[in-house]
């Protein structure tokens, strides 16, 4: 499974993709800091992406052009963020940052999208 990881703030970066190889050994966890480099991630690796997850603010904008981006390649997407976020932020699921337990959980409903 590869999974591409965007978050700003480098310790929720790493801790959430260590978190990520653990729960889901074998996984490709590939990270970017930003939605400039996010969106150059997605665009690179889409055709073997399995999920985004982003948060929603990022130094240079919001996780909703990430989602978009996903969503027009059709990669699920998971939101996780500390903010205060827009009912409409187009994610298929959202996980406040304080709740990361929930996401091996969110990934295994991502992944039976993937397959239906």
């Amino acid at each position: 499974m590869k999974i591409l990881l965007i978050d700003d703030h480098y310790f929720c970066r790493q801790t959430f993709r260590i978190f990520l190889e653990r729960h889901h050994p074998g996984s490709i966890v590939l990270t970017a800091n930003s939605v400039r480099t996010g969106l150059k991630l997605i665009a690179e690796n889409a055709p073997d992406t399995d999920i985004v997850i982003t948060d929603w603010c990022l130094s240079d904008g919001f996780g909703k052009a990430l989602i978009n981006e996903a969503k027009t390649r059709m990669i699920p997407t998971l939101l996780i963020s500390t903010d205060a976020v827009p009912h409409d932020h187009g994610a298929d699921i959202f996980i406040p940052k304080m709740e990361c337990e929930r996401i091996p959980d969110a990934i295994r409903s991502l992944l039976q999208i993937i397959e239906t």
